[in-house]
This record gives C-alpha cells, sequence and structure tokens, in this order.
C-alpha cells in the first residue's frame, strides 16, 4: 500500500503506519559542509532562464548569478561522525546520531537522540545551500519516508539533489521509539475506527475508549511532555549550527508546517528559503480546526460524486451520490456482511474509508486483487458491489488495508505514532473540554451529515483524555525579517483545508500562494504533473516567487488514471 495515503489519514483518525527500523553500519568519520551567508543573496533569473531551469536543469545564467553570490562553502569541523546508509535504502545517503538536551532549560536533565539522514549534494561546486525536509505524519519516520519518496519522485529530488545537500531527522523520542506493547489497547484503536461519530451515543463510547487506550499507553512513553514541536524548533537549530551552517533551506509538508512555521517566526534570519505545503491553522485552534476540516470534508465527498458523474471508469457513474446515500443507510440500520472472517462494514468505517480515500485518491489498490484501482476506482466499485450485490468484501478488504486491521484479532496498532499525538495535543489552542467537545459534535454533524461532521468530530475529540498538559503553540505571525516564502495550498486537501494556507500566506509580508486546484492531503505528493514542483525547484534555486494568486490546474480525474 502507499504510505502516504495511511500516513495522512493518521491527521483524520487516531491510527498510523508502524516505525520500520534500520540498521546501521559502523561508525566513519565524514566532513561536514558549510553554506554561507553569501548563498542567501542568490540571484534572480528572468522569467524564461527559470522556465528552462526548471523543465531541463539550471541553465548557465543561473549558474553563472551563483557563482558571483561568493558560494566558497568549506568543510567545518562539526564533530559528527557519519555512516553510509545500508543499501536496501536506494539512497546515497550517510546517517548520524546527534545528542540534543531533552529540556533547553534545565541541561542537567539530560539528553535525548536524533537520527539523523544527510544526502550530499551531486555538485558540491554549484551546491546552492542545505534542504531541511520534514514530510509530516508519522513524525517519528522522517528517515523512511525520505527513502521512500526519494526513490518513488525524481521529478522533485534529482534537480534538488544536485544542487542541495538534503537533511532529515527522526525527531526525540524516535530513538528508542515510543510503544506500550498492549494487545489491549490495540483492540480499541480497532474498535473505535468501527463506531459511527454521528451518533452521540458512538462518541461517547469513543471518548471513553480513548481515555483507556491513553490511560494503558502514556505511561509507557516516558518524557512525552518535552517532545512538542517548540523543542524541535529548537533542535532543527541546533542541527543548523553543528552542520556549520548560516542558514538553512526548509521544505515542510503537513505537520512539517507547524515546525517550519515557529522556526521561521523563532529564528528568520537563518532562513534563506521556505516552502510550507498543506499549512496548518495559524493559530492552531482546535475548535476551528475542527469545523474547518468537518466542511473540507463535507466538500470533498460532494467533489467526488461530481468526477465520478463525469467518468466511464467510476463505477456507480449513473448516480454515486443516491448510491453511497443509499449504502450508508443500509450501514447505518445493520453493519453489511463481507466474505471476510465474519467481518461486516458498520457506518463508522463507510465513514473513515471515504474520509481517507481522499488524502491520496490515486493510491494504487492493485493488491487487494480486483484489477488496478486507484483509491477512488476501487471505492466506488464496493459501494457499487454492496448495492447490487448486498456484499461488503471489497470496502472491508480496504478498511483492513489502509488501517492495518487484523480480523482475526479485531486489533489495530494503538500507538505507531505516540510522536504525533503529543505533537497535536502538546500544540493545539483553544482545546474543548468534554461538554463542548459533545456540543461541537451535534453542530458539525447537522451541518455536515454526509462524512464532514464525523471527521471533523475525530479532530474535536482527539486531544480529549490526553493526560499530558498543553503548552499551546505561539500562534503564527510574520515579520519583516522573514526572507520570501513559498505557501502551496490544495483546493480539496481534507485534512489542512486550503483556507489554512491562505490565511498563512496572509501573514507573512513577502510570500506567495500557490494554489493546486486538485484532491489529496497536501499537493507536492498529489500532483499528477509537475506544476506545482516547478515553482518550488525554481524558487529554491533563485529565491524568485511566483506572482501572488498563481493557479497549478495540472489536475486529473483519479476516475480517468
Amino acid at each position: 500500500m502507499n504510505k502516504k495515503l495511511y500516513t495522512v489519514a493518521c491527521i483524520l483518525i487516531t491510527a498510523s503506519l508502524s516505525l520500520l527500523n534500520i540498521t546501521y553500519a559502523a561508525n566513519a568519520p565524514v566532513n561536514a559542509t558549510a553554506d554561507t551567508a553569501a548563498q542567501a543573496k542568490t540571484a534572480k533569473v528572468s522569467g524564461v532562464a527559470a522556465a528552462t531551469a526548471v523543465a531541463g536543469g539550471i541553465t548557465a545564467a543561473v549558474l553563472s548569478s551563483r557563482k558571483s553570490s561568493s558560494n566558497n562553502d568549506t568543510p567545518t569541523n562539526s564533530h559528527l561522525s557519519w555512516t553510509n546508509c545500508p543499501k536496501d535504502m536506494k539512497v546515497p545517503c550517510q546517517l548520524t546520531t546527534v545528542k540534543v538536551p531533552l529540556d533547553y532549560n534545565n541541561p542537567a536533565a539530560g539528553t535525548v537522540d536524533l537520527k539523523v539522514l544527510r544526502v550530499l549534494a551531486a555538485d558540491q561546486q554549484q551546491k546552492v545551500g542545505t534542504l531541511f525536509i520534514n514530510f509530516g505524519g508519522p513524525l517519528a519516520g522522517q528517515i523512511e519516508n525520505f527513502a521512500d519518496l526519494y526513490n518513488s519522485d525524481p521529478t522533485f529530488f534529482q534537480p534538488l539533489h544536485k544542487h542541495f545537500d538534503l537533511v532529515t531527522f527522526n525527531p526525540r523520542g524516535s530513538i528508542p521509539p515510543l510503544t506500550c506493547n498492549s494487545t489491549l489497547a490495540n483492540k480499541i484503536q480497532g474498535e473505535m475506527l468501527t463506531l459511527d461519530l454521528s451518533k452521540l451515543q458512538d462518541v461517547a463510547k469513543y471518548f471513553n475508549l480513548q481515555k483507556q487506550q491513553y490511560a494503558i499507553c502514556v505511561p509507557h512513553y516516558s518524557n512525552l511532555a518535552y517532545f512538542g514541536t517548540q523543542n524541535t524548533v529548537r533542535d532543527l537549530d541546533l542541527l543548523r549550527q553543528l552542520l556549520g551552517l548560516q542558514q538553512i533551506n526548509y521544505f515542510g509538508d503537513s505537520i512539517g508546517t507547524m515546525i517550519g512555521g515557529q522556526y521561521l517566526m523563532k529564528y528568520p534570519t537563518h532562513v534563506r528559503a521556505m516552502i510550507l505545503d498543506g499549512n496548518f491553522a495559524p493559530d492552531y485552534d482546535n475548535q476551528l480546526m475542527s469545523r474547518d476540516s468537518a466542511k473540507s470534508n463535507e466538500a470533498i465527498l460532494e467533489y467526488f460524486f461530481s468526477e465520478c458523474s463525469k467518468s466511464a471508469r467510476c463505477a456507480i457513474r449513473s448516480n454515486p451520490k443516491q448510491i453511497y446515500l443509499t449504502v450508508l443507510n443500509m450501514a447505518e440500520q445493520n453493519p453489511i456482511p463481507s466474505k471476510i472472517d465474519n467481518q461486516k462494514l458498520t457506518a463508522g468505517m463507510l465513514r473513515n474509508i471515504f474520509a481517507s480515500i481522499s488524502t491520496a485518491p490515486t493510491t494504487d489498490f492493485s493488491e487487494l486483487g480486483y484489477g488496478k484501482l486507484n483509491a477512488w476506482q476501487y471505492a466506488a466499485k464496493g459501494l457499487y458491489q454492496i448495492y447490487h450485490d448486498y456484499d461488503a468484501t471489497m470496502l472491508v478488504a480496504l478498511f483492513d488495508n489502509m488501517y492495518e486491521y487484523d480480523p482475526k484479532t479485531q486489533t489495530v496498532p494503538a500507538d505507531a505514532d505516540p510522536l504525533g499525538n503529543a505533537a497535536d495535543c502538546l500544540a493545539f489552542n483553544n482545546q474543548p473540554n468534554t461538554s463542548r467537545a459533545l456540543q461541537l459534535v451535534s453542530e458539525l454533524n447537522q451541518q455536515f451529515p454526509l462524512i464532514g461532521g464525523s471527521a471533523g468530530t475525530m479532530f474535536n475529540l482527539f486531544c480529549l483524555g490526553w493526560p499530558i498538559p498543553a503548552q499551546p503553540l505561539p500562534k503564527f505571525q510574520g515579520n519583516i525579517l522573514m526572507p520570501p516564502v513559498l505557501i502551496v495550498g490544495n483546493l480539496h486537501d481534507p485534512a489542512t483545508p486550503l483556507v489554512w494556507s491562505q490565511e498563512i500566506a496572509n501573514r507573512i509580508p513577502n510570500s506567495s500562494l500557490v494554489t493546486w486546484i486538485g484532491v489529496g492531503h497536501t499537493a507536492i505528493f498529489n500532483e499528477t504533473g509537475t506544476c506545482i514542483k516547478n515553482y518550488e525547484i525554481n524558487y529554491l534555486m533563485t529565491l524568485k516567487l511566483p506572482p501572488k494568486g498563481t493557479v497549478c490546474s495540472d489536475f486529473t480525474n483519479p476516475f480517468d488514471l
């Protein structure tokens, strides 16, 4: 399965991918390289030269202008020991482990380890700088995500690899990984995902189960109070210093935008360039985010119906909305049987499936044995199977695959991304108490009855019962010291609605928003063309922002792929 689909679904649900383990070779020292302040003065090129740079490699004009910017990188004595990555990663990278203070305000509290990956620029003579990358959730899996995406998206990574050292790191709390290894907690997680959050009795049950799960697992997660975004921001700047850099370049995706935005506020002069794709709401207001998420998910389901009706490849093209409503009503009356281990499809499972498939609608699900179908095509065919045969086998198989549900034990991994939980629940402002949360549930389900109310409710309930006191992040505000910043938003993003990226762009004096007219959580990894990638690569090379109001419309109806 495509890991991106499952990962971004974590923002809508409380499950995510299990962490992967990397085996390291013996340490062998390798010198780091330094980026000088002069790199921030990279010359701009004309629109024609910029287009050429993106389409066919960086032009001689760009290279010449950058040389004249006194790019005199020299190795620094950073005291970091690097090892070559294992061959099975298939990335020409190096790894190291860095110790950082557990508590920056109390050095005597000890240290925690960060696992760091870098890929040195292929052309060190023409290197622009160092690009830090954070792909979002699961937070502990940045290195694993990098390896997957580096090999699957060469149009983005190859130009960057040529002219940037690429760096990512698994944040504090990854070594050793946080686990509670509880079969009971996993069983609770499995039950939670079957509940219908449009029904208040199921919401109450969900809340109680979540409290039980947190009570089981959180005591096994030591030092969670120190694993929030503000410390990760300080870790990022410490890595900058250890690598001998005066300025960094940064690409943040999803929750990586929260880290990037806070870093930009705290250290604006330490940033040469920053791209934020799929932004969190700038005030980190939990209740506002719940409402916006509900509205976005409802609109995207309507868009699913619209795109289905236009395509001969959609199995329910004749009347997609009515068929969905009929199947939903069936599931609300009685769970629908399947041929998989006596599993039945509940209304809650159906809503979860449709909330999640729109995070990455072009994900290939051929592995499930029903032909070459992407997420949207597969879900439509699953609805057809229920509507005509009263058989939920296809959608049950999809549910099991996406959420790693084991039908024999009725379990889902409960503790795959506790760092993500900590980052969100420590960061969010205006978290509702129990009575306000239940009131908001009713409001959301009345306004967005198809799917949005359920998705917004998950956002709303997510931190109820979380035992670590919140450390709300400062609301994001721009200032004149910030460099040019490229903001990217997606018109149909179920997890980080476009309005959040628009608001972030409005708060940064020297920024430009590029809007992708597509579907999925974040643009960069859902775009079927190269419009977004071209703007991002050109900006990183030249610091030239696209014109304000730029739109990329290289979207293909997922049903037609």
